[in-house]
C-alpha cells in the first residue's frame, strides 16, 4: 500500500471528509488530496511535503515521521552535487592527499633520524667494547716503581691511584688506548695490553702507548 492510500484509508477510517481535515490541519484541501493522490509536484516544495505530510498523518492517527521516512525513501532524490561543491570536494581531497604525504614524509625521516642516532649510540658503545684492553701493569725490577696511568691523555681517567707499584703486587685494569703513562722512580715499568708486552723504556718518562700498542713518545722527567 503506497502512502496516499494509507492517508486515505486512515480518514475514511475516522469518517473525515476533506473539509473537516483541512479545517483541522489548516492545510489547504487541494493540498490534503494531492497527499492523497500522491501528485507531489503540486506542493510547493519538498519542505512543504513533509511538513504537510507530517501534519496530515498526526491528524489521522498515523505517525507522522514514519510517513516522512517513507516518503523520503521512495520519492526524494538525492542531490545533486553543484559544480561549486564538486571543486570543494577535490581541493578538500587534494589537501588530505597533501597532508597524507606530508605526514608519511615526516613519520619517514623521523624514523631514519631516530635509526642513525640509535646506530650512532650503539655504534659508539660497540666501538667502545671493542676498545676495552686487559691492562697489566708491574715493576720490571725487583724494587717498586713509581707509577701514574692514566686512560687516554695526561688529563684522562685515573686507572689507579698513583704510587708505588710493587714487584709482588701487579696492577690490572680494563681500559682503552691510548694510554698515558708516566713512570717516575724505580727499575721501570713492565707493560702488557691484552697479553702483548709493550715496552717501556727505562728510567723516569713519560709514555702514551696507541692503539697498536706502540709507544708514541718518551719525555726524560728530569
Amino acid at each position: 500500500m503506497n502512502l496516499g492510500d494509507i492517508l486515505r484509508e486512515a480518514r475514511l477510517r475516522r469518517g473525515l471528509e476533506i473539509a473537516d481535515c483541512e479545517s483541522a490541519t489548516k492545510i489547504r484541501g487541494k493540498y490534503l488530496r494531492a497527499l492523497e493522490e500522491e501528485q507531489f509536484d503540486v506542493m510547493p516544495g519538498q519542505t512543504f511535503v513533509r511538513g504537510f505530510l507530517k501534519t496530515y498523518s498526526d491528524v489521522l492517527g498515523l505517525d507522522g515521521l514514519a510517513m516522512v521516512d517513507a516518503y523520503e525513501a521512495q520519492y526524494q532524490r538525492p542531490r545533486e552535487t553543484t559544480a561549486f561543491e564538486e571543486v570543494l570536494r577535490r581541493s578538500r581531497m587534494r589537501r588530505r592527499s597533501r597532508e597524507s604525504r606530508l605526514l608519511i614524509v615526516v613519520t619517514v625521516l623521523a624514523l631514519a633520524v631516530s635509526t642513525a642516532i640509535w646506530g650512532v649510540f650503539d655504534g659508539s658503545a660497540s666501538a667502545t667494547d671493542a676498545k676495552m684492553q686487559n691492562i697489566v701493569f708491574a715493576t720490571s725490577g725487583r724494587q717498586p716503581t713509581y707509577v701514574e696511568a692514566r686512560e687516554r691523555t695526561s688529563d684522562g681517567r685515573l686507572l689507579f691511584t698513583p704510587g708505588n707499584l710493587n714487584p709482588d703486587a701487579p696492577i690490572t685494569v680494563d681500559a682503552q688506548l691510548p694510554l698515558f703513562v708516566h713512570v717516575g722512580d724505580g727499575p721501570g715499568l713492565a707493560l702488557s695490553v691484552d697479553g702483548t708486552a709493550v715496552t717501556i723504556p727505562a728510567g723516569p718518562s713519560d709514555v702514551t702507548v696507541l692503539a697498536d700498542k706502540s709507544v708514541l713518545k718518551r719525555t726524560t722527567t728530569p
